[in-house]
C-alpha cells in the first residue's frame, strides 16, 4: 500500500492514474485500487466515473431537454430531477448489459471490438486533462461581490489608464485596495468586467497569441504500454544509475500537410545528437528506424551505448517499448517516456533543435530532403564546438566515451570546424 496522507485533499496526479488503469486491467475493484494508492474508494469511485468518456456513440435519440442519455433517466424521472447536474455520480451511459455499475468500463472487454453499443472508455492521459479543464474552468468565477468589485474599479482602473502595470499597483497596494493578484486583476479586464480595457494595458496588444496549442494533443494508442516506463520510473532508475547516458528521442516536423518528418536522438550530456529521416511520422516508422540503428550497430554495441532512451508523448512513440528486449528476451535498452506538456523533461534534446532550425527554418517543408541532406545535417551540428564540452565537439566526446567505431557504424561524418555550415545554404532545396 503507498502512502498517502489522509485529507491531504491532494489531486490525482497522470502517474496514479496510469496505476488506476493498471489495477483496472489486473481485475481490482474501486475499493482495492484505493487501498492500494492509498485513497478513499470515493476518490477513485469519482475519478471512473466522471472522467471516463464514451466512444463509439450510437444514433441520437430523442431525449428530454435537460436530460442526458443516461440509462438512469427513468429512475430519474420518476423522483422529479428534470435536469441532469454536469458530473453525476448515477450517470451510466448506453452501454450492453454487461455494464451494470457506473465505474464499469469496457476497456478490456473481448466484446468490445464487435460491439455496437457505446464504450465506456477509462484512458489516463485524456482523465488527467479532463479534469485539469474542470479544475481551471471552477476557478473562473468572480470572487468578488458586487459592492468590492465596484470599490475595486474606482481604485485600480484609473491607475491602469494611466500606464501603470498592475503588477506595479499590486506592489504598493494594500490588501484592502487590491484584494486579488495582479493576474486575476487581467481576467477582469479581460471579460469587460472593469472601466479599464486591455487596450489600456501597454503590452496587452503588442504580444502575439501564441501558436503551441495549434496542433492538437494527441492521446496513445495503448496506454498500458507505458505502465511502468513513466517518467517517475525514469527518475527511480536514474537514481539507481546516475552515471547512465541518456538519449532523448523526439521527431522534428515541417508543414502539418507534410509527410516526412525527422527522428532525432540526442545524448543528453554529450550533446550529440543524430536525425533519421522517417517517410511517415508513424510508431511503424519509428520502431523500423530504431531496428535499423540494431542492425548497424548490433545488439551488442546498441545496448551497451543506448541504454537508456527517454521519449517524447506523441503518438509515434507508443510502440517504443517493444524494443526494450530482442527475440531472446535479452535486455537491449530500457525505454521511458516524459510527462504531457513538460518539454523540460527532455530540455537538452529540445534545446540542440535550435541548430537545426537554422538549417531550416520553422514552417518550411521537410518533403523535400533526402538522405543526402540528412547526412549532412547530421555532420555539421555534430562537428560544432561547444562550450559546455570544454569547447570540444559532439564527436569527439562520443569518440572518447564509445570509441571511434560508434561514428563509423552510426554513417556520420566529423569536417574540420572552419567548414561548419549552419545556414540554410547547406541545403540547397527550398
Amino acid at each position: 500500500m503507498e502512502k498517502h496522507e489522509k485529507g491531504s485533499k491532494k489531486h490525482l496526479t497522470s502517474t496514479e492514474r496510469f496505476k488506476i488503469l493498471k489495477y483496472l486491467s489486473l481485475g481490482f475493484n474501486p475499493p482495492k485500487i484505493a487501498k492500494t494508492l492509498g485513497f478513499n474508494k470515493t476518490t477513485i469511485y469519482r475519478e471512473i466515473i466522471i472522467n471516463s468518456t464514451v466512444e463509439n456513440k450510437r444514433p441520437a435519440t430523442y431525449v428530454d431537454p435537460g436530460m442526458r442519455s443516461c440509462k438512469n433517466t427513468a429512475m430519474c424521472k420518476s423522483k422529479g430531477i428534470r435536469n441532469c447536474p454536469k458530473t453525476c455520480m448515477k450517470y451510466l451511459a448506453r452501454t450492453c448489459a454487461l455494464i451494470e455499475k457506473p465505474y464499469q468500463v469496457c476497456n478490456f472487454c473481448t466484446r468490445r471490438n464487435d460491439c455496437y453499443y457505446e464504450h465506456l472508455i477509462y484512458h489516463p492521459e485524456v482523465a488527467h486533462d479532463i479534469s485539469k479543464e474542470r479544475f481551471k474552468n471552477g476557478k473562473t468565477n468572480i470572487k468578488l461581490d458586487k459592492n468590492e468589485l465596484v470599490k475595486f474599479d474606482l481604485y485600480v482602473s484609473k491607475l491602469v489608464i494611466n500606464g501603470q502595470s498592475p503588477e506595479v499597483i499590486k506592489s504598493y497596494s494594500t490588501s484592502n485596495e487590491f484584494p486579488v493578484c495582479s493576474r486575476t486583476l487581467r481576467n477582469y479586464i479581460d471579460k469587460g468586467l472593469l472601466t479599464a480595457k486591455n487596450i489600456d494595458l501597454r503590452r496587452k496588444l503588442s504580444l502575439k497569441p501564441s501558436n503551441h496549442y495549434l496542433y492538437p494533443r494527441t492521446y496513445s494508442h495503448n496506454p498500458l504500454k507505458k505502465i511502468d516506463h513513466l517518467f517517475d520510473d525514469y527518475l527511480h532508475y536514474m537514481s539507481n544509475h546516475p552515471d547512465t547516458i541518456t538519449f532523448q528521442c523526439d521527431t522534428v516536423c515541417g508543414r502539418r500537410i507534410d509527410k516526412k518528418s525527422l527522428l532525432t536522438i540526442h545524448a543528453d550530456v554529450l550533446h550529440f545528437q543524430m536525425y533519421i529521416l522517417l517517410s511517415h511520422k508513424t510508431a511503424t516508422m519509428v520502431n523500423k528506424a530504431f531496428k535499423d540503428l540494431i542492425q548497424k550497430l548490433g545488439t551488442e554495441m546498441f545496448s551497451k551505448v543506448f541504454q537508456v532512451l527517454l521519449s517524447d508523448n506523441g503518438t509515434e512513440f507508443d510502440n517504443l517499448t517493444d524494443l526494450e528486449k530482442d527475440q531472446d528476451g535479452v535486455i537491449l535498452c530500457r525505454v521511458f517516456y516524459t510527462r504531457s506538456y513538460r518539454s523540460s523533461d527532455k530540455a537538452e534534446c529540445e534545446r540542440n533543435h535550435e541548430l537545426f532550425r537554422y538549417i531550416r527554418k520553422k514552417g518550411k517543408t521537410l518533403d523535400t530532403l533526402d538522405e543526402m541532406d540528412v547526412e549532412a545535417i547530421n555532420t555539421n551540428i555534430n562537428s560544432y564546438p561547444r562550450k559546455s564540452l570544454k569547447w570540444k565537439t559532439p564527436i569527439e566526446v562520443m569518440k572518447e566515451k564509445f570509441g571511434k567505431e560508434i561514428i563509423e557504424l552510426l554513417g556520420i561524418k566529423e569536417t574540420k570546424r572552419k567548414d561548419v555550415n549552419l545556414t540554410a545554404s547547406l541545403i540547397s532545396k527550398k
